[in-house]
């Protein structure tokens, strides 16, 4: 594992600064990361989302200090960030492309006995497979290029928040497959001072669209940092819905 002085080095290089952040604060997340890395505990184990330390903190200050009863979470892609969720919401609605990994998960709800869990498995469907021309930023091509992706959309993964109401959820985490469709389905599906999060937002082609508008969305966190228990650096977006 990287030395944290190697750490805050990429760290101010890919953020071209610290983002704000004091060295001390930087040191607190090396530490956690470095923690989570030596347990060799994936972040199922450790009950944690998949995305960077800093955009689960502040997460965690902003559902910590939110009634519990009165919480909506949605996700995409289901995992550790399931059961840390329902520590915090009443309700969680999960969508699944994975069978093997959903039953892993839904093993693991069912064990610790958490109540307010709608897990959902949706596999991509398969279409005609002469279509060669679907673009994984399109958000209306439903496409993902990085499971059996030929001749396979995820409309009905991406689309299946769109069964809730508008401003209906306190917080959305895409953190799963077509990422850009997830993000056209979701923008009006979160309530006023709720926060959208995106993960691995250095992908240029989720927001090449421009589906997320800067006139209903404040980007809060958009820093590169360490990803949860895996010795790598990534970057996951946080909004705030105005």
């Amino acid at each position: 594992m990287m030395s944290f002085l190697v750490y805050l080095g990429k760290v101010a290089k890919l953020n071209k600064s610290l983002s704000g952040l004091l060295s001390s604060n930087q040191n607190s997340i090396y530490k956690e990361w470095r923690n989570q890395i030596e347990s060799r505990k994936n972040p199922l184990d450790l009950e944690l989302p998949w995305i960077t330390i800093l955009a689960k903190n502040y997460i965690e200050e902003y559902l910590s200090k939110r009634s519990m009863i009165d919480t909506r979470v949605f996700e995409y892609g289901s995992g550790g960030s399931s059961v840390f969720f329902l520590k915090y919401a009443s309700k969680v609605v999960s969508v699944e492309h994975d069978k093997k990994w959903f039953d892993l998960v839904r093993k693991r709800v069912n064990e610790k006995n958490i109540q307010g869990w709608d897990g959902y498995l949706i596999e991509p469907e398969l279409i005609d497979n002469t279509q060669n021309n679907l673009d994984i930023s399109n958000p209306h091509h439903y496409y993902s290029d990085d499971v059996r992706p030929f001749g396979y959309t995820f409309k009905n993964y991406a689309s299946y928040i769109s069964n809730f109401p508008d401003q209906y959820f306190d917080i959305v985490l895409i953190d799963g497959r077509s990422r850009p469709s997830c993000l056209f389905h979701s923008v009006n599906k979160i309530k006023k001072g709720g926060l959208l999060i995106l993960d691995n937002a250095e992908r240029e082609h989720y927001l090449s669209q421009k589906v997320v508008s800067q006139e209903d969305f404040k980007l809060v966190i958009s820093s590169w940092g360490a990803l949860i228990s895996y010795n790598q650096l990534t970057k996951t977006h946080v909004y705030i819905r105005k």
